[in-house]
């Protein structure tokens, strides 16, 4: 015979609810990456600016265009401090990754996004693009940078390279 706790009279809690991500959570994750960076605790500050950036990949995906402009610059400063501590770390390729995925996204929501997401994107790939190129500055040619580089030129700038 099939009963169910119900019949017993015993109450089983429902799990909470799934917490929503919020600007707050990223800062003060974001935060705590940087104090354990500046503290040279990287293995901490990494893995805090991982949690930073699962923050900011959530804050991504919600719906709606409220604080769009802020959502947009969490995950790229979320991206950018990875990159920084993974150097740091000495995972040069791990960060490149990091900063060409930052730079990639923007130029994602560039051509797929909602009005606001375009142009909080084009605001922001400012610091992307600059981003890989201090990188190239720094530690020298990468194809991906550069892969990178060429994608978003043709990204913002489509009827200048149409094929004839």
């Amino acid at each position: 015979m099939n009963r169910s706790t119900a019949d017993f009279g015993i109450a089983i809690p429902s799990a909470p609810p799934p917490a929503v991500a919020s600007l707050g959570q990223w800062q003060r994750s974001t935060r705590e990456a940087i104090a354990s960076r500046n503290d040279g605790r990287l293995a901490a500050a990494l893995a805090q600016s991982r949690a930073a950036l699962g923050i900011a990949l959530e804050l991504i995906e919600q719906p709606g265009v409220d604080r769009i402009d802020d959502r947009i610059a969490a995950l790229v400063v979320s991206r950018l401090n990875l990159a920084d501590v993974q150097v740091d770390c000495g995972e040069l390729d791990a960060a490149v990754a990091q900063l060409c995925e930052a730079h990639a996204s923007l130029m994602r929501l560039v051509l797929c996004g909602d009005s606001a997401r375009q142009q909080a994107a084009l605001r922001h790939s400012r610091h992307t693009h600059a981003a890989l190129l201090e990188h190239l500055t720094r530690h020298g040619a990468d194809p991906l940078i550069a892969r990178t580089l060429r994608i978003g030129v043709l990204t913002l700038s489509p009827g200048q390279w149409a094929l004839h």
